[in-house]
């Protein structure tokens, strides 16, 4: 059989493994009308949940108000829906921001609304 044939075979079941699936499945960008409208971006409340710091290991429960920024409709908050380390959290943030998502979003636990 031909290399050529291959390999569009084997790029195609590495893109359809689980573990591809899930990330998909758990990270996405939605929100309601205010997600639409300028104001505090992803990037900025990512400073500021950095700026409350903490230990790396430190646990923040589930439904905690991790940070805000911005007022009124442009206002954006960042939540955590299941029981994260600042590790998580930290990482939960970076994959929002490497997908495109500018101000709300949803990642393994961790969701951003306006």
């Amino acid at each position: 059989m031909k290399l050529s044939a291959v390999l569009p075979l084997t790029f195609a079941l590495f893109a359809a493994s689980p573990s591809a699936a899930y990330d998909t499945a758990t990270r996405n960008c939605w929100g309601g009308g205010n997600c639409q409208l300028g104001g505090c971006q992803l990037k900025t409340l990512e400073i500021e949940v950095y700026k409350k710091g903490g230990n790396i290991f430190s646990k923040q429960k589930a439904g905690t108000q991790l940070a805000c920024c911005g007022r009124g409709k442009k206002r954006l908050c960042a939540y955590t829906d299941r029981v994260m380390t600042t590790v998580e959290i930290n990482g939960s943030l970076g994959a929002l921001r490497e997908r495109g998502c500018r101000r709300c979003g949803h990642y393994d636990g961790l969701t951003i609304k306006a």
